[in-house]
């Protein structure tokens, strides 16, 4: 019962941190760029499937796994990892960091912090916080559910911001791509 509070606390900690983080109008703006080809609907639609999902099927009894005092702490951890690279990266980006897809007046290639191995640090820590609420519900049906929306809608996000940014910074990114990962060092 405590990971299952804890992991709705942290993820009242992900919101706070994403309003907070987030300084000018452009970086709050929730209209879409031309960049995004639906990008945003989709992670707006994956955001309320992965709230309501875990308490739901674990009400039916549906995907509930034993052990759920360890996985569930197992999911609290994926939870506190993921918001730690998420600040990282919204700090790394400072003025940079928006919610929508576009490319700010005077902006470069960032390649400091986090982004010195991973192209998107930022949604590997939105998806560790996403995958980690299921399972501090400790209910796989939700787990899975989840990470397949989430996999699917930020898969998208990240291909059109690569495209972006191609197009922004031609061969500079370009080569920024070929020695980073896109979002997992050593695998992806």
């Amino acid at each position: 019962m405590a990971t299952m509070i804890a992991g709705y606390l942290l993820l009242v900690v992900f919101f706070c941190l994403e309003f907070f983080m987030r300084r000018g109008v452009q970086a709050k703006s929730l209209k879409p760029s031309s960049f995004d080809q639906g990008t945003a609907i989709l992670i707006g639609v994956s955001y309320p499937i992965g709230i309501l999902l875990p308490p739901l099927l674990n009400y039916f009894s549906a995907g509930r796994l034993p052990g759920a005092g360890w996985i569930g702490g197992v999911g609290v951890l994926f939870m506190l990892l993921g918001l730690a690279i998420r600040l990282w990266s919204m700090q790394t980006l400072g003025r940079f960091y928006t919610r929508i897809l576009t490319i700010s007046e005077g902006q470069s290639i960032v390649q400091t912090g986090p982004y010195r191995f991973i192209r998107h640090p930022g949604y590997l820590g939105t998806l560790l916080i996403w995958i980690g609420l299921p399972m501090s519900q400790a209910n796989w049906i939700a787990m899975a559910l989840v990470a397949l929306f989430m996999g699917i809608a930020y898969g998208r996000r990240i291909k059109a911001e690569e495209e972006m940014l191609v197009q922004e910074f031609g061969e500079d990114f370009r080569r920024y791509m070929k020695r980073t990962w896109r979002l997992v060092p050593f695998l992806f």
